[in-house]
């Protein structure tokens, strides 16, 4: 479930007239539940699912990892894993050139 209602509309009863609109047909069409997500920071969110019936049920951690920057492998290294059949993983150009050239 998704819901979202327009700032000035807040505080008039909508949010809580959809959501027991949908709890209504959910169990209408035979289903057993509903799940929606919600992020950690959304106290708002939060608090008017916890009043309207709904709790957590799990929790979904993160943790953002900066890319690194990767140096290519040396061309001894990649010739000789090429050459034992080992598949390359990622660009090797400078594979490449250096066969064009020769």
């Amino acid at each position: 479930m998704a819901l979202y209602v327009v700032p000035d509309k807040r505080g008039c009863g909508v949010a809580d007239r959809l959501t027991a609109s949908a709890v209504e047909w959910a169990g209408e069409h035979g289903y057993d539940r509903i799940q929606l997500y919600v992020t950690a920071t959304n106290v708002h969110a939060r608090h008017f699912y916890a009043r309207s019936g709904f709790q957590p049920i799990q929790e979904i951690w993160c943790r953002h990892i900066a890319a690194l920057p990767v140096d290519p492998p040396s061309d001894d290294v990649c010739e000789t894993a090429q050459q034992s059949g080992e598949l390359l993983i990622g660009p090797h150009e400078h594979l490449l050139a250096d066969r064009q050239t020769s």
